[in-house]
């Protein structure tokens, strides 16, 4: 399970004043325009990043007694496709020790969980990592033990991973490991491991012996730093104030990215706060998000003037409340993954950000993807729709649509004027992708979409993520699927309703490129 955070927070204000809300008779109106723009801009799959933890067998990953996959469960992971795959944490990473999951089954040792005092054998070790990511077509993110591991450990799994030679137990050559992180989240302290909290200080003096001795070996590595502000909505977000200054001011080796993990909104950790008003925060917190990456982007100028810098944001996903109860599950909702698609919307649009990381792949309490039995949640439609949507050139898209005011909810400060309706349109070889998202709790919306400079459009399908109650984790079943629905066209103009919280997907191919 994901690591039970509780983050530090001095203050902590929310307001719950229930809003009146509208009939749900009436529907409000969105025109959508929709073009290529004069320069066109790649789509970045590397958003479509996942993560895996090496614990209950790669959460429950593998077969019990085996190191076999599940072959059903890698037939979804594969259908979803992610894009990169970070092993072996979170936090796990801290107590990781590589060398104890290599060899036969017998030959594997113990390591440490997270957050109590139980110890697993390392069964989803370095190679089936390998192997999946080969069996996915990921790219491999890695992250170093610089809590409780050495500079030596860290150089062999370099060493290990990059030789070039790795096979699987199958005999298939299995990726190299390009994309390196420093440590997992050195920013926080948790109480059942304050003994190894590590300070700025501390954490860029390791940072820099890692970094140099890992370069020595591979000078090639790409390699990452974790990185945290202060506060996240004006809200104190880590214990150790200065962070981010403290680290670049002692770091002297360079480095390739920094790692982010600022997008687990609006988590609300004091709960209490009523459904309307946690979804409507959530709508509107990807602003919260795009600030801090702002913010991230200003402190690296300040520091490194002359370098281009990437951003990851190695952990991310929807978080509401931890140990409340029901609200908890949410993270497992369609509020969730409404929140996810326009999270991903707005970081597609922003050149420097690398990748992007969901958290989690499978298992994993309420964050994976799939659940412990293998069943899709929503999270796992939404991504397996971007896999496919995601490819070639983004489309320029106008919306006109009503917005709304939010409410004080967690790291999600009051926002006034966030717009009811959201999308992002990819092109790619003759055939346009539309998700278009409606973030009204009640009303539908009747959208006018009309197609500017573009000849002969041809639509081939609509279909929608959409139940009555946004915080539904949907129908249990081993497949989901998207429900198809009916659109009225008029030559280049195409009228379509949107359900109340829901995402829909529009289809179409053109027998022409659009007009630049």
């Amino acid at each position: 399970m994901k690591k039970l955070f509780i983050l530090f927070f001095i203050f902590l204000a929310a307001t719950v004043v229930e809003p009146d809300r509208a009939s749900a008779e009436k529907a409000f109106k969105t025109d959508i325009r929709i073009h290529l723009p004069a320069k066109p801009r790649p789509v970045n799959r590397m958003l479509l990043g996942n993560n895996i933890q090496w614990v209950d067998r790669g959460d429950e990953l593998l077969q019990s007694g085996s190191l076999n996959f599940f072959p059903q469960t890698l037939k979804k992971v594969r259908r979803m496709g992610p894009t990169v795959l970070r092993y072996p944490g979170g936090s796990l990473s801290d107590h990781y020790h590589w060398q104890k999951g290599i060899g036969a089954m017998a030959q594997r040792k113990k390591c440490n969980r997270f957050n109590d005092n139980r110890k697993d054998t390392v069964l989803f070790g370095t190679v089936e990592f390998l192997e999946l990511c080969r069996q996915a077509g990921a790219e491999p993110l890695i992250t170093v033990n610089v809590v409780t591991g050495s500079v030596k450990e860290a150089v062999e799994w370099v060493k290990f991973t990059n030789s070039g030679r790795l096979r699987s137990k199958t005999g298939k050559l299995l990726p190299v490991v390009k994309y390196w992180e420093i440590g997992n989240e050195p920013y926080l302290i948790e109480e059942s491991r304050r003994d190894l909290a590590l300070t700025p200080e501390e954490y860029a003096g390791r940072a820099n012996r890692f970094i140099k001795a890992m370069r020595s070996a591979r000078p090639d590595i790409r390699v990452g730093i974790p990185l945290r502000s202060d506060s996240l909505g004006g809200i104190p977000a880590t214990p150790m104030q200065g962070f981010n200054e403290k680290v670049l001011l002692g770091l002297t080796e360079p480095f390739d990215f920094v790692c982010l993990h600022n997008a687990y909104m609006p988590f609300h950790y004091k709960g209490g706060t009523d459904d309307l008003s946690l979804f409507q925060s959530a709508m509107a917190a990807t602003r919260v998000v795009k600030q801090d990456i702002e913010a991230t982007r200003s402190i690296l100028k300040k520091h490194y003037p002359e370098k281009k810098i990437r951003l990851a944001l190695t952990e991310y996903n929807a978080l509401f409340t931890i140990g409340r109860g029901k609200t908890d599950g949410y993270i497992s909702s369609l509020a969730a993954s409404i929140y996810l698609a326009d999270l991903i919307r707005m970081l597609s649009f922003e050149d420097d950000v690398l990748m992007a990381n969901y958290w989690s792949l499978t298992g994993n309490w309420f964050f994976g993807t799939l659940d412990q039995t293998g069943c899709p949640r929503p999270s796992f439609s939404l991504l397996s729709c971007l896999n496919k949507i995601f490819r070639g050139h983004h489309l320029h898209v106008d919306i006109d649509c009503p917005k709304f005011d939010s409410k004080t909810v967690g790291f999600v400060p009051a926002q006034r004027d966030v717009p009811l309706v959201s999308a992002i349109g990819t092109f790619n070889e003759g055939r346009i992708a539309l998700l278009l998202i409606n973030k009204h709790p009640d009303l539908p919306s009747k959208v006018v979409l009309a197609f500017k400079q573009t000849a002969d459009i041809h639509i081939e399908a609509v279909s929608e993520m959409h139940w009555p109650s946004m915080f539904s984790s949907g129908p249990k079943s081993k497949t989901s699927t998207w429900k198809k629905i009916d659109i009225r066209a008029s030559g280049s103009t195409f009228d379509l309703r949107l359900k109340p919280h829901s995402i829909t997907l529009l289809e179409a191919r053109t027998g022409g490129q659009p007009d630049k």
